[in-house]
């Protein structure tokens, strides 16, 4: 993979508040890959910085915790150019500043969207203060990195 096309995994929550971290540590996890041509942010505060952060990026990984009502654990994954992003997934008032539904109508009023924009949410179980995600959504965090991981290898194999 070169850097021609680079893809930039953004995962944001709240170390300090348990399940919402699984957005950090996915990002994280992948960081230690040290895959060629993927850059990787932890940790953007407000829309016009996750707006300003995809920019150059050809492709986009956006992955947070939600709260649906779901089991915990559950896997939502959508395309940020073709689908509509339920706002209830990603509720407006989350313990960091971002909402990536918010985000997205955002970048499309602003015209700023990149190529190719994929959202992962994680169900969360556990929002309370204090350290360490649920077993249910560890779980489905390591999956989520394969499938990203899985994702950019057949990208670079297709010479994307």
């Amino acid at each position: 993979m070169t850097s021609i096309h680079p893809i930039l995994v953004i995962g944001i929550g709240n170390d300090y508040r348990r399940d919402d971290a699984v957005g950090l540590y996915v990002a994280r996890k992948i960081r230690e890959k040290d895959l060629d041509g993927v850059k990787v942010i932890d940790g953007i505060s407000d829309g016009t910085s996750l707006i300003d952060a995809w920019e150059h990026a050809a492709r986009v990984y956006f992955i947070d915790g939600t709260i649906s009502g779901s089991l915990a654990g559950k896997i939502f994954r959508f395309d940020g150019l073709n689908e509509t992003i339920p706002h209830e997934l990603f509720p407006p008032f989350s313990t960091h500043a971002i909402n990536v539904a918010d985000a997205v109508r955002l970048a499309e009023t602003l015209g700023q969207f990149p190529p190719s924009l994929i959202i992962f949410g994680i169900e969360g179980k556990n929002f309370e203060a204090g350290y360490g995600l649920a077993e249910a959504v560890q779980s489905a965090a390591e999956e989520v990195i394969g499938r990203i991981i899985r994702e950019i290898e057949e990208l670079g194999r297709n010479g994307h």
